[in-house]
């Protein structure tokens, strides 16, 4: 997709910064994110890894023209990408120039972020976000799932950021963060968490104003059910160790959501039970009631599914999986209980 703004309208210069472990195992999906970005971007290119990274990684990167920043070991604070980008902010961002934020999965579909950036700007809204796109892996149960993720962006972020409060009361994600340099210097501290992208936005949502970009930003779906529980396990467990800083309206939406998160296996249930008591006569009782309430959750729940279904082009599968896959969700949590002598360290997954 390309942009649909004018050459005579005004951008501003963004800089892109893709941040890897270095794990030679992600440099597939990171070769595809390169060329992406490159092809897009009017700024400089930074690839930000470990110092330890892999010599293959590093030597791709350079050879495609990529600016490599390896964060040294010494430096202390953050857990995997959060150091990273904290050792960024504090010792290579430039206050008054614009970074864009990539995982090495993730790529920008239009060049419209720089346009957006350079009208936010103006307006004093220096922190926001994109539009999730989410592309097939290799299993289609997981994309499906990410299928939320893409309309939950449309609505809920782009309503809460651009038209109500300018504030993220339902957290943020990492892949396609815009923040300009002087807010990332000022709030990039002493962000611990294993979703430091959540944190950062609690923290910078103090000072500044946020906004959802039109652009669209690909995002690569787990390749396996067991890599998609890895990646909301620590969602979960991040989100859970800093909701107490949450204001106390982020607290409340945020538990919601999670808790909705939930209650796909209760529809489930629900769509076999309601057919039964109607049949049965017995749709007037107590039970039949919960069970409506239940299954209205169900459908509005499938109807957002839907709507990020038509963007990625996978209906009719999310109607007819969705019994299954929004099952293999609501058993998220109990593999979060089941998992947490694993501790809360972040898990690298196959990408």
């Amino acid at each position: 997709m390309s942009s649909n703004k004018s050459g005579a309208e005004h951008r501003k210069t963004v800089d892109v910064v893709i941040t890897t472990l270095g794990d030679e195992r992600l440099l597939s999906a990171l070769s595809v994110v390169v060329e992406k970005t490159v092809n897009l971007s009017n700024g400089k290119v930074y690839l930000l890894t470990e110092a330890d990274a892999s010599e293959k990684v590093i030597h791709f990167a350079r050879s495609a023209g990529l600016i490599v920043l390896l964060v040294p070991k010494e430096w202390i604070g953050g857990k995997a990408k959060g150091r990273a980008i904290w050792w960024f902010a504090q010792n290579i961002a430039d206050e008054n120039r614009w970074y864009m934020f990539l995982d090495d999965d993730s790529y920008p579909l239009d060049n419209r972020f720089q346009y957006d950036v350079a009208r936010y700007d103006k307006e004093g809204r220096l922190l926001g976000n994109c539009i999730l796109v989410p592309r097939r892996g290799r299993a289609l149960i997981p994309h499906l799932c990410d299928n939320l993720r893409c309309a939950d962006d449309r609505f809920s972020l782009g309503l809460a950021l651009n038209y109500l409060l300018g504030k993220p009361v339902f957290g943020m994600h990492g892949e396609g963060m815009l923040v300009r340099g002087d807010i990332l210097k000022r709030y990039w501290k002493d962000i611990t968490s294993i979703a430091e992208d959540a944190e950062f936005g609690i923290s910078a949502g103090e000072g500044t104003k946020f906004f959802r970009s039109s652009t669209e930003i690909s995002i690569l779906s787990p390749h396996s059910i067991g890599d998609f529980w890895k990646q909301r396990r620590r969602w979960y467990l991040g989100l859970a160790s800093i909701l107490p800083k949450f204001p106390l309206l982020s607290r409340v939406l945020v538990s919601i959501r999670m808790v909705t998160w939930s209650l796909g296996s209760l529809g489930v249930l629900a769509w076999i039970l309601v057919p039964f008591l109607f049949i049965s006569g017995r749709s007037s009782s107590g039970f039949a009631t919960i069970d409506l309430i239940i299954l209205s959750c169900f459908l509005f729940s499938l109807s957002f599914f839907i709507v990020g279904a038509r963007r990625t082009k996978t209906m009719p599968q999310a109607v007819v999986l969705f019994p299954i896959y929004s099952t293999i969700g609501a058993l998220l949590p109990l593999y979060v209980l089941l998992t947490l002598n694993r501790g809360r360290g972040f898990e690298v997954i196959d990408k």
